[in-house]
């Protein structure tokens, strides 16, 4: 189950069992239940969000192998091309390549700063992530379209 689909009373459910097993492990010694409640309820949070976060990484690492092999069909279309407009759009691919690097750069960023990574940085892999996509495909059209008219290769 995701962790965004999870509801009020299973994350209830959840902090009720680990303050039950904290007190069981102090053998019901009547300590305050309070303080179980809320270093329990401490305890779930941080695992929904290292859960929220691992999702969020392995989302935008799918996002970099689909771009990955994107590029790698693109430049084998691209080698197939003239030498004149080839040079044009291996120009393209390398600026690809380079926004496709700062993505994994910025996970690489996320992985290492955990549940810690703010916002912003999560923010700018989305919108790399999403620009990357949309010039990978943008350029796979305007491949398509040159084929189509071949007197421009």
């Amino acid at each position: 189950m995701s962790v965004s689909k999870l509801s009020v009373e299973e994350r209830h459910k959840m902090i009720a069992e680990a303050a039950y097993f904290r007190a069981q492990g102090r053998g019901f010694d009547g300590r305050d239940a309070v303080a179980d409640w809320i270093e329990a309820e401490s305890e779930i949070n941080a695992r929904l969000r290292q859960i929220e976060h691992n999702a969020l990484l392995d989302r935008l690492r799918e996002r970099l192998a689909a771009a990955a092999e994107n590029l790698r069909t693109l430049r084998g279309k691209v080698s197939r091309k003239k030498a004149e407009a080839r040079a044009e759009w291996q120009k393209d691919l390398e600026k690809l390549a380079q926004s496709r690097a700062v993505l994994e750069h910025k996970l690489d960023e996320l992985g290492a700063r955990g549940q810690q990574a703010s916002r912003k940085l999560r923010e700018q892999a989305e919108e790399i992530a999403a620009e990357l996509s949309r010039k990978i495909s943008e350029l796979g059209d305007r491949l398509s379209a040159r084929r189509r008219s071949p007197a421009k290769d």
